[in-house]
């Protein structure tokens, strides 16, 4: 998806979404980098007045969808939300790597500004 106010990114096992981890070891790597806060057990938002970021661990489909009240136990997708604002890189996006590399699960950005789709920020390193 496309905007001019938000980047949307998707943090993935695989584009199948069949690689499961425990959403509390997720939310506590998350919680480990010290940026965002938690806002539920799911869910973490920037702290204070810094740039706009929302995160989300879910439980998809083979598809990539998911309900927006999805508590479970394993998440095989963490999607990401942030504010487009001035400056390169994206606000987040270091941090959303730190993440994704710390998993050995891919970076998405959904959509880039020329229209590109899925597009591989940080790859999963293969053995």
């Amino acid at each position: 998806m496309w905007s001019d106010r938000y980047w949307y990114y998707e943090i993935r096992g695989n584009a199948s979404y069949s690689e499961l981890r425990a959403t509390e070891e997720l939310m506590t790597i998350i919680d480990e980098q010290g940026v965002l806060q938690r806002k539920g057990s799911h869910d973490l938002v920037n702290k204070g007045d810094e740039p706009f970021i929302s995160i989300r661990c879910v439980k998809c489909d083979t598809i990539g969808n998911y309900g927006a009240e999805n508590e479970h136990i394993n998440t095989n997708l963490i999607v990401v939300v942030t504010s487009k604002v001035s400056g390169t890189p994206p606000p987040y996006l270091e941090l959303l790597g730190t993440i994704a590399r710390r998993l050995n699960w891919e970076l998405i950005l959904e959509m880039d500004d020329d229209e590109n789709e899925d597009v591989v920020l940080v790859a999963k390193e293969t053995a």
